[in-house]
């Protein structure tokens, strides 16, 4: 017999915890076909990075990419060039200048202005 209960991450974790806002990307991208599904959740997960940044550059930046990527395809190049310049700033502390990353970012950008 099955116990309804809270998933564990409810019980174990606090609201903020960076653990959750990895989930919340991770089911962000189960919601292909439910556009609004998938921004709410990467929004929730941007919520909390940004509260915990000090504690996951990358993680943030990667949100803020995928964020991007969401108003690109909703053809807001405004919004996904806001959200994409977002990700550069944070790429540019923690890679070298000279680094591909840095350069696909760019281009991401280039692909908004355009």
């Amino acid at each position: 017999m099955l116990i309804d209960r809270p998933p564990f991450y409810q019980e174990h974790l606090t609201e903020n915890h960076i653990n959750i806002a990895h989930l919340f990307i991770i089911i962000s991208n189960l919601y292909e076909d439910n556009q609004q599904e998938k921004i709410d959740y990467l929004e929730k997960a941007l919520k909390i990075l940004e509260e915990n940044i000090h504690l996951q550059y990358d993680i943030t930046a990667y949100c803020f990419q995928l964020i991007g990527q969401y108003y690109q395809k909703q053809n807001n190049k405004k919004k996904a060039s806001i959200f994409y310049r977002k990700t550069l700033e944070i790429q540019k502390k923690i890679y070298p200048t000279d680094h591909f990353i840095l350069n696909e970012t760019q281009s991401l950008i280039n692909s908004t202005e355009n």
